[in-house]
């Protein structure tokens, strides 16, 4: 196509936006290649798109910084509002997603920092522009290294201190990327530029939009009530410290956010640099342990976490630095807390066969620490207890832990980021989710070794079975948004239903007539009826739930929640909250006594294994386990624990013996 407009030829429609259509053109009167955006005949007759067009005009015109693109004239041809600018050859980030996928961590951070000094230098100028998103963040063509970003369309920019972006006070912007302030009618100031860039970072590191939905209600209501994503959660090889990133970068209040895009941009590159971690105060250690009566304790000191304080995702957490010593108690009766060692192996009896009356009459004693592969996610035991399946999140494999002697006796290849890990029923055959090749990796017991890969649907997680006799599986979809069935007689999906934006952890009821399945973005568990394949109920329980643990009898479920360090305790009849439980900071797993009197969890941020009685509902004794706990299982009879240590990389070893 060609049209003559004024002196501008145009030669062909390069993009179109909210605000116009833009053309490559040739200049005829200076005899160059430019940009054309003009107002479309349609919308030139409105005052307000004249004016808001008038507006990006004069605001790009006036800016003058390298990612702004330069404009060189702008006025009216016959009516129709136009801007005259430098033509660059490249793709919106939008585009670019689309094409190549996530971008590699640096690339991502390189791309926001020139887009927050393009803010900045608006902010500077008392401008807001309201409408951050991957579409308009033009990158030229470049090898990833050599990427030079433009922010464009400043359209609906205004002065930092208006509230409305049109006369009859209509929201203007896309919902995927706004503010929670500016939903609600709040004081909309540059900081919620900052809060759209933290929403583009999150999508150029993961090439997913921060929260899933369409429409305004939904994406409203995400923004207001959702905790911010992790990158992290959501794609291997992000640094773990870009999580703390984008969870202040999008805090719902504008206080708690970067002050500017600068500091954003300075706290995404800082997080790229291994090891680099700000500490903020947690509190003293004394508020997240409890002690038997007559217990004497030695208060631990101030714990320190990355800065932002986000709440640390299973995957790949950020490394949580421990100041001073863990808690040290000497108890005569309960559970003893004693400090495991910090790595070697050992030997060890075979759990005993023995049990006195009730897990109450057990106290914790010290055990081994067994190192296996690189960031040990989850582990499984075999029904008889005498083999322990860990996935190792890192290094794609599954480290076997023969429990007899506490010794690694095989390592097996798996795929792509195993997560979760689950030992069928009859314990011949070990399932493993792979997150980020979509697939379930089957290991025969037999021999350790891989004999089918399934295709599980996108971002499967976690896996979990039915009672002894059932034939299905269970796995969550974190990608998807799902829970997919597997038949365990031929290890295909069977089926598959939808159970909310980012479901994590899914458990079986003693019974098999119930799937409870957490979802750390929407604060509850989804309740499935098996029998049906139906979503029966929505718990909320909590900020960020991650694993889930059934009492025996079925009529308690025990949630912990990684950001309020709290375990919520479920009535499964009536499906509600009857008690929350303090154990510390960021608890990740819980596993339930073989008699249902006691529930332990493991926390991360102390690293420790708190035991709690299930009739009073509180901790009686808390066990240092090492850093960075990810999971807990119990051996068969209840009598030992093995704890995944993520960072270290190994597993801990917690023996519980008769009271003596």
């Amino acid at each position: 196509m060609t049209e003559q407009f004024g002196p501008y030829r145009l030669e062909s429609l390069i993009g179109r936006g909210g605000m116009g259509e833009v053309y490559r053109a040739v200049d005829t009167t200076k005899d160059r290649v430019v940009a054309v955006k003009r107002l479309p005949a349609a919308f030139a007759a409105d005052p307000g798109f004249q004016a808001r067009f008038r507006r990006e005009s004069r605001v790009a015109a006036r800016l003058r910084e390298p990612h702004v693109i330069p404009i060189h004239d702008y006025g009216e041809i016959d009516g129709q509002p136009f801007l005259d600018m430098r033509l660059v050859e490249g793709v919106d980030l939008g585009e670019l997603l689309a094409r190549e996928g996530a971008l590699e961590p640096a690339r991502a951070v390189r791309i926001i920092a020139q887009v927050a000094g393009a803010l900045d230098a608006a902010h500077a100028d008392g401008l807001v522009h309201r409408d951050v998103k991957p579409s308009n963040v033009l990158v030229s063509h470049g090898d990833g290294e050599t990427d030079h970003v433009y922010l464009v369309d400043f359209g609906i920019a205004s002065a930092a201190t208006d509230t409305r972006l049109t006369g009859t006070g209509d929201t203007v912007g896309t919902p995927h990327y706004m503010a929670p302030e500016r939903f609600t009618g709040g004081e909309v100031d540059l900081r919620a530029d900052v809060y759209s860039l933290s929403c583009v970072l999150y999508e150029a590191l993961t090439a997913q939009r921060p929260f899933r939905g369409e429409g305004m209600p939904a994406q409203m209501y995400a923004h207001l009530h959702h905790n911010p994503p992790a990158p992290a959660r959501a794609r291997r090889g992000v640094p773990a410290g870009l999580d703390a990133v984008v969870a202040r970068g999008m805090a719902k209040k504008p206080d708690e956010r970067y002050a500017r895009a600068g500091e954003l941009a300075a706290a995404a590159r800082a997080a790229l640099a291994p090891g680099t971690a700000a500490t903020v105060e947690l509190g003293d250690a004394p508020a997240t342990t409890a002690t038997l009566p007559g217990a004497a304790a030695t208060a631990g000191e101030a714990r320190t976490e990355p800065v932002g304080a986000a709440p640390r995702r299973r995957r790949g957490r950020v490394p949580l630095a421990v100041s001073g010593a863990l808690v040290a108690v000497a108890v005569t009766a309960g559970v003893v807390l004693l400090n495991l060692p910090s790595s070697g192996g050992g030997t060890s009896p075979p759990p005993g066969t023995g049990e006195p009356g009730s897990s109450l009459d057990l106290v914790a004693e010290a055990g081994p620490v067994v190192p296996v592969g690189a960031l040990p996610e989850s582990v499984a035991l075999t029904p008889d207890g005498r083999r322990a399946y860990v996935a190792n999140a890192a290094d794609d494999t599954v480290s076997v832990l023969d429990t007899r002697r506490n010794e690694v006796v095989a390592t097996v290849p798996v795929g792509d980021d195993p997560g979760g890990i689950a030992v069928s029923p009859d314990g011949t055959k070990v399932y493993v989710a792979n997150f980020r090749t979509d697939t379930i990796s089957v290991i025969e017991t037999g021999n350790n070794t891989v004999t089918a890969t399934i295709p599980a649907g996108r971002g499967p997680d976690r896996v979990a079975f039915g009672p002894e006799g059932s034939d299905r599986g269970y796995v969550t979809n974190a990608v998807a948004g799902a829970v997919s069935v597997l038949d365990l007689r031929n290890d295909t999906i069977v089926g598959t239903v939808d159970v909310g934006a980012k479901p994590f952890e899914v458990m079986v009821s003693p019974g098999g007539g119930q799937l409870y399945v957490t979802d750390f973005t929407d604060d509850s568990v989804t309740v499935v009826d098996t029998a049906g394949g139906t979503v029966t109920g929505t718990i909320p329980v909590g900020t960020r739930p991650q694993d889930s643990a059934f009492s025996p009898d079925g009529r308690r479920a025990y949630i912990p929640n990684e950001s309020d360090g709290t375990v919520a305790v479920i009535d499964t009849r009536s499906r509600s909250v009857v008690a929350r439980i303090d154990v510390g900071a960021q608890p990740q797993g819980v596993a339930v006594a073989p008699d249902g009197e006691s529930v332990y969890v493991v926390s991360a941020g102390p690293g420790t294994l708190s035991v709690i009685d299930a009739a009073a509902n509180q901790v009686t004794g808390v066990v240092p386990v090492g850093a960075d706990p990810r999971d807990v299982v119990l051996a068969p009879g209840g009598r030992r624990a093995y704890v995944p240590l993520g960072e270290p990389g190994e597993v801990a070893v917690v023996e519980f013996a008769a009271k003596r």
